[in-house]
């Protein structure tokens, strides 16, 4: 796949693969899971998202959250209440060691946990992929929730700036928007090979809220 940025750089492309899991045993999508002092938790990797579930005996949890280490960016999750979802994609080389770490804490102060899981980066396969971090020109801090079309497939950016989109016809070049309230729109090509490829940083600028013009009286 090669890759090709308007006014912005990228590194080389680097191997983004999915993932199948490994918790003791098994592997595919089956859950894995762990428990710990009146917290249980499972994860699963389906594809290259990674979905945690917190349960715990506990009827006042104020907070509940899981961070997730061995990918490429350190990941937390944060919720609240007895049984917790939530999900987020991650990257990494296959074969790599994913852990997930929940713990909870209930409106006492009291700390649950950590419920640790167990997983491992598996093959994506042969689907083509194509990923990158959105940050803002002026501090270089990642943007959540940018929108991010390729083609016919759009996505958002997770806590890290992340985003991921798979599944792309090979052979063709598209054309990549990405855009966010409060931020000028920008945009990339990338012609869609059988490999996957990082973009590297797309920069974000923040547009200037002008003020509408004061009223004139005659």
């Amino acid at each position: 796949m090669r890759t090709h940025f308007r006014g912005l750089g990228f590194p080389a492309a680097v191997a983004l693969l999915g993932v199948a899991l490994v918790a003791g045993c098994g592997g595919g999508d089956s859950p894995g899971s762990a428990g710990s002092a009146g917290l249980s938790a499972t994860a699963t990797l389906s594809g290259n998202t990674v979905t945690v579930s917190a349960t715990t005996d506990r009827s006042n949890m104020a907070l509940v959250w899981a961070v997730i280490t061995g990918a490429s960016d350190q990941l937390t999750l944060t919720g609240s209440g007895k049984n917790w979802t939530g999900s987020t994609v991650v990257m990494a080389q296959a074969g790599s060691p994913i852990t997930v770490q929940v713990f909870g804490r209930d409106s006492l102060g009291n700390q649950l946990g950590p419920a640790t899981v167990q997983l491992q980066m598996g093959q994506f396969g042969t689907q083509p992929t194509v990923t990158g971090v959105v940050v803002s020109r002026e501090t270089g801090a990642p943007l959540e929730g940018a929108t991010v079309t390729l083609g016919d497939q759009a996505t958002a950016t997770n806590s890290s700036g992340r985003f991921v989109l798979t599944g792309l016809t090979t052979g063709i070049t598209l054309e990549g928007v990405v855009s966010k309230s409060g931020f000028a729109e920008a945009r990339f090509t990338v012609t869609v090979g059988v490999e996957t490829v990082d973009i590297g940083r797309v920069s974000l600028a923040a547009t200037q809220d002008v003020p509408p013009p004061a009223p004139v009286f005659p």
